[in-house]
């Protein structure tokens, strides 16, 4: 697998330039003078950080701003102090403030520049703390206007830099999922198993990574590993979702110790066959919805139509952080209408009686005319070899 475009420092300040105008096109178009863009410290694989995402740069305080003049050159705010030289390496804006207090620096800031009359908005409020929160207000004449919207209008699809991100990201799920099948042994416990996937992703350029790595004789569902060790005809479940440059992608996989049964043979292959279908009927112009149901149809015909719904089931996938979370809940909820540049885990995991639960997923991205899968090849129920743990 290639990615499109090298993730590269050279390809990312290129994307950081087409955003940054991006943006300003819609604050244009919205009248505004002036966007403040807020982060938040805790970033998580299902949460938006539209400041990164504008500014190429992970922060390591609690808040950071990007100020985004409609003319002139964007400020970055961050903190601590002593964090300067990384932010500025780091992404592609060249004019970084690097404080201590954020709140205080945005206040100063706007004043020193002339900014209080501008007409303002303001982007990922709610990530901010609730002193940068009331700094944003008190430092304008005239209160800011809500504009999440202003840059999620951009982020709610993949540029080139962001696809060649999550490609090197499944590539990297990939490599730790096959990792996990090597080094899987009887009696190992889970977080063991668990920490050997993480190392190898982390040392693949893995820069975060959340993971769920359990097992069980009858899954009820996967969650964080726990000190279980494995036993014979165990079911691993691997919900695997590495970052790279802070975007996360997703893979879903299934192994048993040991040779499985005829049971679990066949509800895989249910699984299979749903996630095939709703891969093939994704496309640009395509509802959510009607990919949710075309998964659940599958489901349904193997005579499994109570187990489509909560509590055996939550979604049939999701997009995933940086910038865009479009669509953020891949079922009959959703409102959402899949166009090019879109990404997100089609993953049809379910429940059934007997058996137990089970994952099957892989990361899609929605082209021109149709939809492309991520990994190699499709999803497979895979055997791990029964040895003992030295």
């Amino acid at each position: 697998m290639t990615a499109s475009v090298e993730v590269n420092a050279e390809s990312k300040r290129a994307a950081g330039a087409a955003r940054i105008a991006a943006v300003r096109a819609e604050m244009e178009e919205r009248g505004l003078d002036l966007l403040l863009v807020c982060g938040n410290g805790r970033h998580h694989f299902i949460g938006a950080n539209l400041a990164w995402w504008l500014s190429g740069v992970r922060q390591l305080g609690r808040d950071m701003v990007v100020a985004l003049p409609r003319d002139g050159e964007p400020v970055l705010v961050a903190s601590p102090r002593w964090d300067a030289a990384r932010a500025s390496r780091r992404g592609w804006i060249s004019d970084v403030v690097a404080v201590d207090d954020v709140a205080v620096a945005v206040d100063e800031l706007v004043r020193a520049r002339g900014w209080r009359a501008a007409r303002t908005g303001v982007a990922g409020r709610a990530a901010a703390s609730s002193e940068l929160a009331a700094a944003l207000v008190d430092a304008m004449e005239r209160e800011p206007e809500e504009a999440d919207d202003a840059v999620l209008a951009v982020a709610s699809t993949h540029d080139e830099w962001s696809l060649a991100c999550i490609e090197r990201s499944v590539e990297i799920a990939e490599a730790g999922y096959r990792h996990m099948l090597d080094v899987a042994r009887l009696g190992m416990p889970e977080y063991e198993l668990a920490a050997a996937a993480d190392a190898h992703m982390r040392a693949a350029g893995a820069d975060d990574n959340f993971l769920l790595i359990s097992a069980s004789q009858h899954n009820l569902a996967v969650h964080a590993p726990t000190d279980r060790e494995l036993q014979p005809g165990d079911v691993i479940l691997g919900e695997i979702s590495p970052s790279v440059e802070g975007q996360f992608a997703q893979i879903c996989r299934s192994a048993v110790v040991g040779e499985p049964n005829s049971m679990q043979v066949e509800v895989y292959g249910v699984l299979l066959e749903a996630y095939q279908a709703g891969f093939e009927l994704c496309g640009p112009g395509v509802s959510v919805p009607d990919v949710t149901r075309a998964v659940n149809a599958v489901v349904t015909k193997a005579g499994y139509e109570r187990y489509t719904k909560p509590p055996y089931m939550r979604t049939r996938g999701h997009a995933m952080g940086l910038g865009t979370l479009y669509p953020a809940d891949v079922s009959e909820r959703s409102e959402v209408v899949l166009k090019p540049g879109m990404a997100f885990v089609l993953h049809p995991n379910q429940y059934f009686p007997g058996p137990g639960y089970f994952l099957c997923g892989d990361q899609v991205v929605i082209t021109e005319d149709g939809a492309r899968a991520l990994s190699p090849g499709l999803p497979t129920l895979d055997t791990i070899a029964g040895t003992v743990a030295a």
